[in-house]
């Protein structure tokens, strides 16, 4: 790590030990037992001697209770409303009587209200406090105040939770069939959503299959990428002036939405987006060229390197142990507080600390910053085997065990970097969710119009910035890769290479997003298309498909993004790539450029020169550190 790094690596560390010292602190100064023991309706804690608790308040006229020996708690049915600390989970009763109890109720399925005997409850089946009494147990009054019916329930995390005995099978079966009646009234979408329940393995199954439909697609794109993007170019204009052309002629027989002259004013409007688009492609011709072979590079890339499709699974498995540590810490810093007597509602409740209020606070920074910091950690392990497979000449295959290496590298000789990076990014999302929040707000007070459309103004702007802010520092961590260098001059160099040749820039993000987003429907329609073949074969007498396509269209759209992203990320590093080895080339390097054949447009004919790579730090005489040791 270069040792102006080192003191945005030393500051990321100890924002890491401050979380965990306050996990400790936490797990230390909290009461455990408030988290994984449940409470009844007072607020007592099942399995806990109330009367050796310290709570704040005037509990002398609030009876505090020995529950050691009812470590189980048992909900009321259907609500959970009355909640009974009991000595074992009742194995009795019946859950689809447990439901009225004993009250005038409307039958949900069936429409008819009736009236149930409230005397219909045995005592041995009610379940009442333990401090009830055999009198009070057998009073209604008292049963339909304190206690509920008995139900079959069995144990989970010290609850008695419902069985799914026939009782509630038969009122599934109910309702399930009340569900098809309404459905009926619509042609064919009972069928549908019959099919949906006998069918969701295929459809979990395409689903799924979507990752590598993607995957294909990815490499697929390196030959038909110029197909998309010139038909496109070519058709729009095209389109546009057929369209100004029907309405100048025949709009008046045809648009009656519009007069004669306002269908003239929309042609002429028609023809002008043409011209513009047409002089648009003419001077921009080069760079859409250049463009589109970035994108090719970077369809071989991923095909070279498809270990790389790993890697998100890393960095997600790594986060999710994160927010597991956060919402703990979060949890046992909140019990950090104990209980308090509320006398307005009755009961216990807990009570947070004041200083507790700033380390919860903490912890949701937390939170957005190793979240920003875990992405761009990924970022770099991905562009850690990208660049060394684009300065190896492109030769070659990977199998990911680079990209595992990158980030042992990300966090060591970058952690500096990335933490940089990350601190940069946090602030700004930190406001977007501050402004989402005041919108709300606004909303719920019911603000005027300026002052929610200010919000929203500010909001999208915002949010825009932070795009823009993530595009620059995922293209300043592959040149930091490249280079060799601190945050601070890899940042210069990346302003200096985009600047450079902004309307590249902006075409290549502007073309990646609509073939990324024409390759989501592509990958949706094959998944369905496979669907559809599948059923056809398997289960050929079955009917009411739409619905079941239309839900595999929308989860392979969804799963299919994480191929697709992962496409995008190539085609930034990459991109990055060139513009480096470009940059490089220019100032003197002793070697022509690292690109291959397709891209000899984004070259334009430089000549190699017979310098050395000055501008490297720690570089060789003919490599830069991602063909090295990176």
């Amino acid at each position: 790590m270069k040792c102006h790094n080192c003191f945005c690596a030393i500051l990321f560390l100890i924002v890491i030990a401050a979380f965990f010292g306050i996990l400790i602190f936490g797990c230390i100064k909290g009461h455990p037992w408030m988290i994984y023991k449940s409470w009844d309706s007072e607020g007592q804690y099942c399995g806990e001697d109330m009367t050796k608790v310290q709570i704040q308040g005037n509990v002398t006229a609030f009876p505090l209770r020995d529950y050691t020996n009812y470590p189980y708690l048992f909900y009321s049915a259907p609500s959970g409303k009355k909640q009974i600390c009991v000595k074992e989970c009742p194995k009795v009763g019946s859950l689809k009587y447990a439901i009225t109890n004993g009250t005038a109720q409307e039958d949900i399925f069936s429409g008819v209200t009736s009236i149930v005997n409230p005397h219909w409850c045995p005592v041995d089946l009610r379940i009442c406090p333990a401090w009830a009494t055999d009198a009070q147990k057998q009073n209604d009054d008292f049963f339909a105040e304190n206690c509920t019916c008995s139900y079959p329930t069995r144990v989970l995390l010290n609850r008695c939770i419902p069985n799914l005995d026939d009782s509630i099978e038969e009122l599934s079966k109910k309702f399930l069939n009340t569900v098809l009646k309404f459905a009926e009234v619509i042609p064919g979408f009972s069928n549908a959503v019959m099919s949906l329940f006998k069918l969701w393995v295929p459809i979990l199954v395409c689903s799924l299959l979507s990752i590598v439909v993607a995957y294909i697609w990815c490499l697929l794109l390196r030959c038909i990428t110029g197909c998309l993007v010139y038909f496109v170019v070519i058709f729009v204009p095209i389109v546009l002036i057929a369209l100004g052309i029907f309405l100048f002629f025949y709009g008046d027989n045809f648009v009656k939405l519009n007069d004669d002259q306002t269908n003239k004013y929309i042609a002429y409007a028609c023809w002008i987006v043409a011209a513009i688009l047409i002089l648009l492609l003419i001077f921009l011709w080069k760079k859409l060229k250049s463009a589109i072979a970035t994108m090719k590079i970077a369809s071989k890339a991923i095909g070279k390197n498809f270990g790389a499709l790993f890697s998100p699974f890393v960095s997600l498995l790594w986060l999710l142990i994160f927010w597991a540590l956060i919402i703990l810490s979060c949890v046992f810093v909140y019990s950090v507080g104990g209980l308090k007597y509320n006398e307005t509602e009755k009961k216990i409740e807990s009570l947070l600390d004041k200083n507790c209020q700033y380390l919860l606070i903490f912890n949701l920074v937390f939170l957005i910053f190793i979240s920003a910091h875990t992405y761009f950690t990924n970022y770099y392990a991905i562009s850690g085997a990208m660049v060394k497979w684009y300065f190896n000449a492109q030769k070659g295959t990977s199998c990911g065990c680079f990209c595992l290496r990158a980030y042992l590298i990300a966090y060591t000789k970058a952690l500096g970097t990335i933490a940089f990076t990350t601190f940069v990014m946090t602030p700004i999302y930190i406001i977007i969710i501050l402004l989402e929040w005041a919108e709300k707000k606004a909303k719920d007070k019911h603000a005027s119009k300026m002052v929610l459309c200010i919000v929203r103004c500010l909001k999208c702007c915002c949010k825009l910035f932070e795009k823009l802010m993530r595009f620059l520092n995922k293209t300043l961590l592959t040149v930091h890769q490249i280079y060799n260098c601190s945050w601070g001059k890899a940042a210069k160099i990346t302003l200096k290479i985009l600047m450079g040749d902004i309307a590249l820039t902006a075409l290549l993000n502007g073309i990646t997003s609509w073939v990324l987003f024409l390759s989501r429907l592509v990958v949706g329609a094959i998944s369905t298309l496979i669907f559809i073949a599948f059923i056809k074969y398997q289960y050929s007498e079955e009917s009411g498909y739409i619905l079941p396509c239309a839900v595999v269209f929308i989860l392979a759209f969804v799963i299919s993004s994480l191929v697709l992203n992962l496409y995008d990320h190539i085609v930034d590093i990459i991109f990055a790539c060139f513009l480096s080895d470009k940059d490089i080339t220019q100032d003197g390097a002793n070697r022509p450029m690292y690109s291959e054949a397709e891209m000899s447009t984004m070259v334009n004919n430089l000549k190699t020169s017979q310098a050395s790579d000055t501008k490297v730090e720690g570089a060789s005489d003919t490599k830069v550190e991602g063909a090295s040791d990176n």
